[in-house]
């Protein structure tokens, strides 16, 4: 490879669940307007950031990226996935650096980077810290503390919508980092994040999933929404995972009477007992996570919480991989030009590339990437307990990466 191969390459922290045409849209500005030559995904696994299992799994999904135009499709681990989003923006920066990449993209409903910079800027103030802990501690959850502690330096509606919320994070995630991204904000393109109807020619993923679990799903408006490739997939493996299939599991491990939830991360400020009281007299995951639920403890954070119980976040080891970030760089699908990009930096990167993960473990990992990788293979098999046939466990453990070969 010649030296001089120093191509623009950018990142982007994404979940593809599943990948749509606002995703591929994305990918072709990044490139016509912006000149990037190579485009790494770091995306979740098994779950998502709200604590729910992925449409597909994280290898049909990184291929679908790839054949969507994504050069490099890494798995950004469990322990950073399943978090809330400053700790997903931190992880997903951070394994992205490592990848090499000089630039993060993101989109927001509001793409004004000045503004919200400003927002990042302020929410790192220390009196901001300060207002913002006091607010939580008073019972609200970290978004609506966040709205209230900056209503005089931001619109509150700017700090409703989700995807600002994330991008604000991502720029405080840059910010920390050593050698910072230089970050893109893009204009959210077609639906909203939480848009549950799909309109001509576009739809949220949240749409998407919605209109996928009907009984007979239009497939006609879901083909104007998605690329082929995506809507073949979808329609071929119809055994979506379900959240409400754990149901037994979590109420039979929470509902123990030896069970506290006093070593799992998160589960602070009287959340596991709050958990343990719902499981005792749910009929249902999602009477558990109604149950359980509150001002301060927000659905999403309910389902996360659930997810830390079943793969067993305890709160010392989530500190200690906080503190060390991704561990790795676990390829799940590459093209030509991711190739030869990990060629480039397979000597360079600060963490290890990894194609074949049983051999990594076997011969090259860490103690700490070993028990991070637990976790994402753990996550992998409890997202297919999730389907009404599950295959067995611990494919994962065996998958390779997978070449995807483009026409360009």
């Amino acid at each position: 490879m010649k030296d001089n191969f120093n191509p623009k390459v950018c990142g982007i922290i994404a979940e593809y669940n599943p990948f749509h045409n606002g995703h591929a849209w994305q990918i072709e500005k990044l490139r016509r307007e912006f000149g990037m030559d190579i485009i790494i995904a770091a995306m979740s696994g098994g779950f998502t950031q709200r604590g729910e299992p992925a449409i597909a799994d994280k290898h049909s999904r990184a291929m679908l990226a790839a054949v969507g135009g994504v050069d490099l499709v890494i798995e950004l681990p469990a322990v950073f996935a399943l978090r809330s989003a400053q700790d997903f923006a931190r992880g997903g920066a951070d394994l992205l650096q490592k990848a090499g990449a000089k630039f993060l993209a993101f989109g927001a409903e509001n793409a004004d980077k000045n503004m919200l910079t400003k927002i990042a800027a302020a929410i790192d103030a220390t009196t901001t810290q300060e207002k913002l802990r006091k607010n939580i501690k008073a019972g609200q959850s970290y978004a609506a503390a966040l709205t209230e502690t900056l209503e005089l330096t931001a619109d509150k509606d700017v700090l409703r919508q989700p995807n600002n919320i994330l991008a604000v994070e991502y720029l405080r995630a840059v910010n920390r980092l050593e050698n910072n991204l230089t970050p893109i904000v893009l204009p959210r393109m077609g639906a909203g994040h939480n848009e549950t109807k799909i309109t001509e020619g576009a739809a949220s993923g949240a749409a998407l999933r919605k209109t996928l679990f009907a009984d007979e799903p239009p497939w006609d408006k879901i083909a104007g929404a998605v690329p082929s490739q995506t809507l073949n997939n979808l329609r071929e493996n119809r055994d979506y995972p379900q959240e409400e299939r754990l149901f037994r599991a979590v109420a039979a491990k929470i509902a123990d009477d030896s069970w506290n939830g006093e070593d799992i991360f998160g589960l602070n400020e009287g959340l596991g007992d709050r958990l343990k009281k719902a499981a005792k007299t749910a009929a249902s995951l999602a009477q558990i996570i109604d149950m359980a639920s509150a001002k301060r403890y927000p659905k999403s954070r309910i389902r996360r919480a659930l997810c830390h119980i079943m793969l067993n976040f305890a709160a010392d080891e989530t500190a200690e991989f906080d503190k060390a970030g991704a561990k790795y760089i676990r390829v799940l699908a590459f093209n030509d030009r991711g190739r030869l990009w990990l060629k480039k930096i397979k000597s360079l990167s600060p963490a290890p590339i990894v194609n074949r993960l049983a051999k990594f473990i076997r011969h090259d990992a860490d103690n700490t990437a070993r028990r991070m990788i637990a976790k994402d293979v753990a996550a992998a098999d409890l997202q297919e307990l999730c389907r009404a046939a599950p295959l067995p466990r611990g494919r994962d453990f065996v998958a390779s990466a997978m070449y995807i070969k483009r026409n360009d």
